[in-house]
């Protein structure tokens, strides 16, 4: 195979076919009415957002943009 190796498309393949039946279960997440976090579903059960780490500079470069050439700013 070109740029990819064979176990690679098979996981590609497996995790796609392994999200089409997760992605019906999936609630909506939005604000919180008072703006101090996130909510889901109907319910509006809290969500908490774990392992998040994406970030922006003062020139709007997104942090994978610029992390490697630029790491003493991050």
């Amino acid at each position: 195979m070109s740029r990819f190796g064979f176990h690679q498309v098979l996981l590609t393949l497996w995790l796609f076919a392994a999200g089409i039946g997760a992605a019906e279960s999936l609630e909506a997440v939005r604000a919180s009415k008072d703006g101090k976090g996130f909510v889901r579903g109907r319910a509006a059960e809290r969500f908490v957002v774990w392992g998040v780490n994406y970030d922006h500079d003062h020139q709007g470069r997104l942090l994978d943009e610029y992390w490697i050439e630029d790491w003493e700013s991050v």
